[in-house]
């Protein structure tokens, strides 16, 4: 049902299904999840505000050097609120072949100041080793 509606509000699906007769591909709804993603959507939105200034870099598996206000901010550029099929332009800069793993310690590392104390504390770090790493 979803394709014949894609059908209908898509002129040039609807061109090649004439001229081809196949329907097209279900296309994917959510964003693709990158490991960075995913960890974001794991965190409350109230948490992922608290964390401040996060660059986002080929460690986290992104080919691009934007500094986002916050971790909230940067949930939103990669396509965690998606909506439909436009892609978010955050997915356009996916390292394909990343297949590493991004932990929340690699998320505070790449903030630009260190975590409030309740951040910290929420989550178990030793606050020193979150401040040696600024």
């Amino acid at each position: 049902m979803d394709r014949f509606r894609e059908l209908a509000r898509n002129p040039r699906l609807m061109m090649e299904y004439q001229a081809t007769g196949k329907l097209p591909s279900p296309r994917l709804q959510r964003a693709e999840r990158t490991p960075l993603l995913n960890l974001l959507a794991s965190l409350s939105p109230s948490l992922r505000g608290a964390i401040i200034g996060v660059k986002l870099s080929p460690a986290l598996g992104y080919d691009v050097g934007c500094t986002f206000s916050t971790a909230e901010h940067l949930y939103r550029y990669i396509g965690g609120y998606r909506n439909g099929n436009r892609p978010e332009i955050g997915e356009y800069r996916v390292i394909r072949s990343f297949k590493g793993e991004v932990t929340l310690d690699m998320l505070l590392n790449a903030s630009s100041c260190p975590p409030s104390d309740s951040v910290i504390r929420f989550f178990g770090f030793d606050r020193h080793a979150c401040l040696a790493s600024h």
